[in-house]
């Protein structure tokens, strides 16, 4: 009976038929898979190809997220919108790791309507990077006190007030700011605050990338 390993697809494991792991490897980009006759010989080869897969990953990430003093990677992030809380608002995000890194992020968040809302867009898309590459001791900064404090220190009293504010109206974003707060698969994950436009650079840069995002969105001039 053969027994099918997959290192590299849609899903890793070991499959017991060919069609189980065609599924996992038809249309992903150079798969890795091999056909044994032995349960034993399937397994020693997913094992070595996860581990290989696991080394070459740690060394991309020590190359492409550098660590700072504190042996954490800083994500900086931020959000922009115009005509806040409007029918007609537009927003933007910036995250921002380095110049020139792949992974900066300038782009439009349609579904959002506030600064607030932008904001926190701004960090989930932080938090989805880092899941992507397996991050490990994250710093995610954003000059909004009010996200840092409502993911940070609100979520209980909130709680406590069946998700009222102190003003009596609804939390937003209630589901967002749970799992933000509480994502277990980002580990030693923190969000914390940084004075905005006061010349920190990770700040500035993510405040760029915002606003270039938010200014490209802009509707053309109609004329009169």
């Amino acid at each position: 009976m053969p027994y099918y390993a997959v290192t590299r697809g849609h899903r890793v494991g070991d499959f017991p038929t060919w069609d189980e792991c065609r599924l996992q490897v038809s249309g992903y980009p150079a798969p890795v898979f091999r056909r044994f006759f032995r349960f034993h010989d399937a397994k020693e080869f997913l094992r070595r190809g996860l581990q290989s897969s696991i080394s070459i990953r740690a060394i991309i990430n020590s190359t492409l997220f550098q660590r700072g003093p504190e042996g954490k990677i800083s994500i900086y992030t931020d959000g922009a919108c115009t005509g806040n809380g409007t029918s007609e608002a537009r927003a933007a995000i910036g995250v921002f790791f380095n110049e020139n890194h792949p992974e900066n992020i300038s782009r439009c968040a349609p579904n959002r309507k506030t600064n607030n809302g932008a904001e926190l867009e701004a960090i989930r898309e932080a938090v989805r990077i880092a899941k992507r590459h397996q991050l490990k001791g994250v710093l995610i900064y954003t000059d909004s006190g009010f996200i840092v404090n409502s993911l940070c220190h609100w979520l209980r009293l909130w709680r406590s007030r069946n998700w009222r504010t102190s003003s009596g109206r609804p939390v937003i974003y209630k589901d967002e700011r749970l799992l933000l707060a509480a994502d277990p698969e980002v580990l030693d994950k923190q969000v914390k605050h940084v004075p905005g436009h006061l010349g920190v650079l990770g700040n500035e840069c993510a405040d760029q990338l915002a606003q270039k995002a938010l200014s490209a969105s802009a509707p053309p001039p109609t004329d009169i």
